[in-house]
């Protein structure tokens, strides 16, 4: 974006014309926000994959090839909707030719799968392009994987056996064959495998292969199928006759330890679904975070706690790019203890920061935790406890936060048995 720009604002409607994953027909809308090197994506999407993620794309096209630019990553929840702000810099994106008045169009996919697009003016074919330019690309490289399967094959059928039929074989030392096999094993016999008619080694080979029983090749179907139902696990894809499979197999016939545990709770699908959106989450967390310096904060050490400190810029704190920020604005609650009571933005205003913060047992996090500063008195306990902000540690330097802890598996506020209540 050129330098005449102090202020620049865009709504863009969202649209599934091009979407290209099946069972689901999602919508929205975006607006796009400049003031002055500071840009914000600010996107609203419903009707989508759960628990599902997706990254966010500027789009241009230079001398008739469509270049992306990676936003970044928006996070889908358990109702397949998002509401996420992406911030940019426009200085580096103009550095790379993406000036604002240059880009084309806004795009959300991943893995060439499309959910929404928009143009930020006019429908340019654009989007239209880009589909295309992603087809061949598509095409190309399933010519250059395939090329290889075929340069096997055409050497495969250049092959031949020459045989020579003035050749005769010695029986005796078929017969010395047989003995040296039945003692010395295996290796041996494979060693001397060569010099022998290939139509009498497969005789011999069967003659002496051990016969096998019924009882082995139910065994080995059993294992088969429990390894399946294993696969079908980590990949997601659970269906009703995996889990029947699972309900009527005797696993117990095989004496060796069970592959699969029916009492573990990874065999619920919806287990699965939450699993993977804290992980991912987790990540997105991560990414965020980096930016942020690290800090040990409280004057007694909290084993599994890691925390980083998130100053008040003076922005707009009804926009929080962490997850779960509405925590800290409690919108959800209506309760008249709130109304007279000191709130968490107040709180972050005087002093000038909060802190966000996981805890982590054997490196799985149990719990993301938002820390507002605030002294251990009624006049400073957020809303008065009424929305989670029931634990209190002190800091180093004599001050303190209160603690709200989250379970990350679903996203609500935990209740601790204990509550750390000020005297009234």
């Amino acid at each position: 974006m050129s330098g005449e720009f102090t202020y620049f604002r865009k709504y863009i409607i969202l649209k599934n014309n091009y979407t290209n994953i099946e069972g689901i027909k999602p919508k929205g809308h975006g607006k796009i926000e400049v003031k002055g090197v500071k840009g914000t994506v600010n996107l609203s999407v419903e009707n989508c994959e759960p628990y599902g993620d997706y990254r966010v794309y500027f789009l241009r096209d230079i001398n008739g090839q469509i270049k992306e630019y990676d936003l970044g990553r928006i996070i889908i929840d358990e109702r397949g909707r998002t509401r996420t702000d992406i911030n940019f810099n426009v200085r580096d994106l103009d550095s790379i030719g993406f000036a604002m008045n240059r880009i084309n169009a806004i795009l959300i996919g991943k893995d060439r799968k499309i959910l929404l697009n928009g143009y930020m003016d006019k429908d340019d074919g654009t989007v239209d392009r880009f589909v295309k330019q992603l087809i061949s690309e598509k095409e190309v490289e399933q010519k250059q994987d395939s090329e290889p399967i075929q340069e096997v094959e055409e050497k495969t059928e250049d092959l031949s056996i020459e045989e020579n039929p003035e050749e005769s074989v010695d029986m005796d030392q078929v017969e010395q064959l047989e003995d040296d096999f039945e003692t010395k094993g295996v290796e041996e016999y494979v060693e001397i495998e060569e010099t022998v008619d290939a139509e009498e080694a497969v005789e011999i080979e069967e003659a002496i292969e051990p016969e096998e029983t019924e009882e082995d090749m139910e065994s080995e179907e059993i294992v088969e199928e429990v390894e399946e139902l294993e696969e079908a696990i980590e990949s997601e894809k659970i269906t009703e006759e995996v889990v029947e499979l699972e309900k009527t197999q005797e696993v117990d016939e095989i004496e060796e330890e069970p592959i699969v545990d029916k009492g573990l709770d990874y065999q619920s699908l919806e287990y699965i679904r939450q699993l993977n959106h804290k992980n991912q989450m987790t990540d997105y967390i991560l990414s965020i975070l980096r930016f942020f310096p690290y800090v040990d904060p409280f004057k007694i050490y909290l084993h599994g706690y890691s925390w980083w400190q998130i100053e008040d810029c003076n922005t707009d704190l009804h926009k929080g790019f962490l997850p779960y920020y509405n925590y800290l604005m409690s919108t959800d609650y209506r309760h008249s203890t709130i109304n007279n009571s000191i709130t968490c933005i107040d709180l972050i205003r005087k002093y000038g920061h909060y802190i966000f913060g996981m805890y982590k047992e054997q490196k799985e996090v149990k719990y993301y935790l938002y820390g507002v500063p605030g002294k251990f008195i009624i006049e400073e306990h957020p809303f008065k406890g009424t929305t989670g902000f029931n634990t209190w540690y002190e800091s180093k330097d004599g001050l303190g936060y209160w603690i709200l802890y989250i379970d990350p598996m679903t996203g609500k506020v935990i209740r601790i048995i204990n509550p750390m209540i000020p005297e009234y």
